[in-house]
């Protein structure tokens, strides 16, 4: 009998979730550039233009 490991659809990742990579133990982390300036006028670039990546391996998924 063969057992595989089921991976996360990479369209569904969320921040703190394990990488869907295979073989990386690594955690998807949110990436901005720059500060976050949404108390001033929300949304900023830095929270729309965040993409998640993992701390490990370093893939990246944009939205």
């Amino acid at each position: 009998m063969t057992t595989t490991t089921k991976t996360a659809d990479p369209a569904a990742l969320e921040e703190g979730q394990r990488c869907p990579i295979a073989g990386c133990d690594g955690t998807v982390v949110l990436v901005r550039e720059g500060d976050c300036a949404c108390h001033i006028a929300p949304p900023c670039p830095a929270c729309t233009d965040a993409h998640l990546s993992c701390d490990v391996c370093g893939k990246e998924r944009r939205p």
